[in-house]
């Protein structure tokens, strides 16, 4: 099927890439990077690269069965089956004709980064290190253990977005892994190559604003089973926020792809923001009872404000939900 789209796209748009040459090769040079194995640019971003070099073109097949048990630990039996028949019927086309087709849209780098409030874990109502420490062993707990408590399974079912990606097994050179994610909106999964950034020792996120290196996502023009093409991110920031800088190939002159910047901009601020601050809350809720029944403080509400409340985010929903109206996200912008 894969095959049978890029021959149908490439036969119906060939014309028109031709009689739009400067175009096509301008697309064409924006992912040219990402037509090899993962981490192969001419800019390396090291050591990530150097590490994400090392792996093949495509997943094994003990990364993809581990993904399906996450995935299917996350999302339930037939909401993950209905996914997966999505992701290998419907993905290819996304790619291939309607968001990387580089002889009928001007591809370009397109940087978004979709940011969460300071995040106070231990409800102290300061922003310290023990915070940001709290929250990168909650990061890895929650995104690499391929079966979850049952409490956080539950609240990640509830996640407009959710994600697992498995650990590297013993001697795996590269790091590399097959990721596999899910969009309630688009209700499909996805697969990526994906690094465990904060097992390379030395590791720098590409993000001028990260403090500490979560995760480098591949996602390679060849991969048919994710929408995008580009290099994505998932960091601490120096401010003890969580960020998803994505530089990803798009024509920002497109109403089609400048939507789906939009869309995913509003996907990752629901998931960053509203549905993060209920978890952090029922967290606050939890620990604030526990030593209320221990008699460690009075029974009443803290003064300071639980972690992402009042965010720029929720104000944002709510006007997109005001009259059934939705407010407009600003247009992506070039990547320096």
């Amino acid at each position: 099927q894969v095959y049978f789209v890029r021959a149908f796209t490439l036969l119906l748009s060939l014309p028109l890439g031709i009689l739009c040459w400067g175009r096509t090769n301008t697309s064409m040079s924006t992912i040219a990077p990402f037509v090899s194995r993962p981490g192969q640019y001419e800019n390396a971003h090291p050591p990530a690269d150097e590490y994400a070099k090392k792996s093949g073109y495509f997943w094994d097949f003990s990364d993809f069965t581990c993904g399906a048990i996450g995935a299917m630990d996350r999302q339930g039996w037939c909401e993950f089956n209905l996914a997966l028949t999505l992701m290998f019927t419907i993905s290819p086309v996304m790619k291939y004709i309607l968001f990387n087709n580089p002889r009928t849209h001007r591809l370009e780098t397109v940087f978004l980064n979709q940011w969460s409030k300071p995040v106070d874990a231990n409800i102290d109502g300061e922003i310290t290190e023990t915070d940001a420490d709290i929250l990168r062993k909650k990061m890895v707990k929650q995104v690499t253990r391929a079966r979850l408590r049952d409490k956080n399974r539950d609240m990640t079912d509830e996640y407009s977005f959710s994600a697992y990606y498995q650990l590297p097994p013993p001697g795996r050179e590269s790091l590399l892994v097959a990721g596999i994610q899910y969009s309630e909106a688009a209700i499909t999964s996805l697969m990526t190559h994906s690094l465990h950034s904060y097992l390379i020792k030395g590791y720098k996120p590409k993000s001028d604003t990260a403090s500490w290196g979560f995760l480098s996502v591949y996602l390679q023009y060849w991969n048919p089973y994710h929408w995008f093409t580009g290099y994505v991110e998932v960091n601490l920031r120096k401010d003890g926020g969580i960020e998803h800088p994505m530089w990803l190939a798009a024509d920002k002159t497109s109403w089609l792809h400048t939507r789906q910047a939009n869309g995913v901009n509003s996907l990752f601020a629901r998931l960053l923001v509203k549905e993060m601050t209920g978890y952090w809350a029922h967290r606050s809720q939890t620990i604030m009872m526990q030593l209320q029944q221990e008699g460690v403080i009075e029974a009443k509400l803290p003064k300071h404000k639980t972690a992402f409340s009042h965010s720029n985010g929720i104000e944002m929903l709510q006007k997109q939900s005001n009259n059934g109206k939705r407010s407009s996200l600003p247009v992506p912008q070039t990547a320096p």
